[in-house]
């Protein structure tokens, strides 16, 4: 079993042998958020470090920010840690959601002598697109079997931006053995989905990502065309079904809906495992909530069962 000294919200796998989960600034303040490393093996934790990621204090509660991390992946000697920025009051707005950014660090990681502390040895932008990540999501940045990591940003008032961004929702590359967004490459999801915007995405193989589309706002606008707000956080409720299941393709930059799924409202999706080609997702509808199994190859889904209850939070193999 696990304990943390508070609730954890993000997590990954370095490799097969370390795991590490972090806090949060959910409180809004300036404090050093808690790094945990744990062994894969036996589930203990090995280590507790103080790390921050991108905090602007400036004395006044409001007008300062915090950095909330998404991902955390391990390339070569460097760790990235893809985060949005919010106010520092715990409102959750976003004061700068027309840039992308991601802190890097040294790895394997190593406390500043002075302070104890781990910092970023430096904080990488784009204003291509917005903020990458989105609340709930621990795969705001994915690493190909060759190493690239690609970021996606959804920047709406949907996704719990507020303001929302001006800039398109795309996806960002960092190509292997670097540290610095790639300035060539953007494949803009907006332009792509005509009008849509990345919800959730996670790696499959030979440079293929499952994600979610919200497909548009106009239905939450129209309820209330006087209030500027009427969309905020509409992508986590149950209100609309407007999110489509699709595969992208990073490297020719396309989209395929996968047939079969309906289009469907869905909270939070974990990161997903890869059976013989297939995955297995949970798709919540008005009607039920039922799990897809999804074949790759052919980009089809079909529903294998009916979950009585909520939702399923993920799909693991257990045989080994």
């Amino acid at each position: 079993s696990f304990f943390y000294d508070s609730p954890i919200e993000v997590f990954a796998n370095l490799d097969d042998t370390t795991l590490l989960a972090s806090d949060t600034p959910r409180d809004g303040t300036h404090t050093t958020r808690l790094l945990y490393v744990v062994d894969a093996a036996t589930g203990q934790i090995t280590e507790k470090l103080d790390y921050t990621i991108f905090d602007e204090d400036t004395g006044t509660p409001g007008e300062g920010s915090v950095g909330w991390p998404f991902a955390f992946v391990v390339n070569g000697d460097h760790m990235f840690v893809p985060f949005q920025k919010l106010d520092d009051q715990g409102y959750y707005t976003t004061p700068d959601p027309d840039m992308a950014y991601v802190a890097v660090y040294d790895y394997p990681l190593a406390e500043n002598a002075e302070s104890g502390v781990i910092e970023p040895t430096k904080i990488i932008s784009d204003d291509r697109t917005s903020n990458i990540g989105l609340n709930g999501v621990s795969t705001g940045l994915i690493q190909t079997n060759s190493g690239d990591m690609y970021s996606f940003s959804n920047g709406t008032l949907s996704g719990g931006f507020s303001p929302a961004s001006t800039n398109p929702s795309g996806i960002l590359k960092i190509a292997n053995g670097t540290s610095e967004f790639d300035s060539e490459y953007f494949f803009d999801i907006s332009a792509a989905t005509d009008g849509g915007t990345i919800f959730w995405f996670d790696y499959l193989s030979d440079n293929l990502a499952l994600a979610r589309i919200l497909t548009d706002e106009d239905e939450c606008k129209a309820e209330s065309e006087e209030d500027d707000y009427a969309c905020a956080w509409a992508g986590y409720g149950r209100s609309y079904m407007n999110q489509k299941l699709v595969i992208l393709d990073l490297d020719a930059q396309t989209v395929t809906d996968v047939a079969g799924v309906p289009l469907h409202a869905k909270r939070y999706t974990s990161p997903i495992n890869l059976f013989d080609g297939k995955v297995y997702v949970t798709i919540p509808t008005n009607e039920e909530v039922a799990t897809y199994e999804v074949d790759i190859a052919t980009a089809t889904g079909t529903k294998v069962a009916v979950i009585d209850g909520k939702t399923v939070k993920g799909y693991f193999n257990l045989a080994d």
